[in-house]
């Protein structure tokens, strides 16, 4: 019979189990599984691919990567997330400048004090503000101001047990006319629980869409007692001064 001899794997396992058999103790402690052969023992080409079981076929080598695929559509965008919490408070800027000018005016008598103090104190008469006269008065330009009036004033009688000094004194810093104004207020006189002298400062903020005047005048109520009584009050010191400022908003408040 021509060509070559295949033995088939069972046939050549029932021949090395018989050898190993009539070998002698010396290899009695190599034991095959069933069905197994060696590396070593497989004639070249004598397996078939129906000689191994499903999947235990060895694993061919890795194949090329693949081409990468195409960028997707870009998604839509997600919900406007919650808002955080405040941050920490910055630091306190720079003061700002104001705009510059500073517009003044005072009188001052030798009861005030003070070198040239010379001017003759005004007495304080009227009952109310409608005939209150301004003591005191100056003129401004077009612009806007934040206005300080200052008022020092004394109750003194001359013979306080007999005939004694009590007042309750307003004043008023303001335009001249309807416009802006300030007031203060505060009781002189000799009676207890009153000082013979004093100091009202009023302040207001005005805008002037053209030159205008401002001033301070002043009057006189009943005091602690039953009504006015004793000498008048008198001034003896009062300033206006009006800061001009770059602009502000007006604001009225009960």
């Amino acid at each position: 019979m021509k060509g070559r001899f295949r033995p088939s794997p069972a046939l050549f396992v029932a021949g090395l189990a018989l050898a190993l058999a009539l070998g002698g103790t010396g290899y009695a402690a190599l034991r095959l599984p069933a069905n197994s052969v060696g590396t070593k023992q497989v004639i070249n080409g004598s397996l078939l691919k129906r000689d191994f079981k499903a999947g235990q076929l060895p694993r061919g080598p890795r194949g090329p990567g693949g081409l990468q695929g195409a960028v997707g559509a870009t998604g839509a965008t997600g919900a406007t997330g919650a808002q955080g919490p405040a941050g920490p408070q910055g630091g306190k800027g720079d003061k700002g400048d104001l705009a510059g000018r500073l517009f003044e005016r005072y009188f001052c008598t030798p009861e005030f004090g003070g070198p040239g103090c010379a001017s003759t104190p005004k007495e304080i008469t009227a009952p109310d503000q409608t005939n209150a006269n301004f003591f005191l008065t100056m003129s401004l330009p077009a612009g806007s101001y934040m206005v300080t009036g200052e008022v020092d004033l004394i109750a003194n009688s001359p013979d306080p047990d007999v005939n004694p000094s009590d007042w309750r004194v307003q004043c008023a810093a303001r335009t001249l006319g309807a416009g802006y104004a300030g007031f203060a207020s505060a009781t002189v006189g000799d009676l207890a629980g009153e000082a013979n002298e004093t100091t009202l400062t009023a302040v207001f903020g005005m805008t002037a869409p053209a030159a205008g005047d401002i001033g301070i005048k002043c009057w006189r109520t009943a005091g602690n007692g039953a009504g006015g009584v004793g000498p008048n009050p008198q001034v003896i010191y009062a300033e206006l001064a009006a800061v001009e400022v770059g602009s502000f908003t007006t604001s009225e408040q009960p």
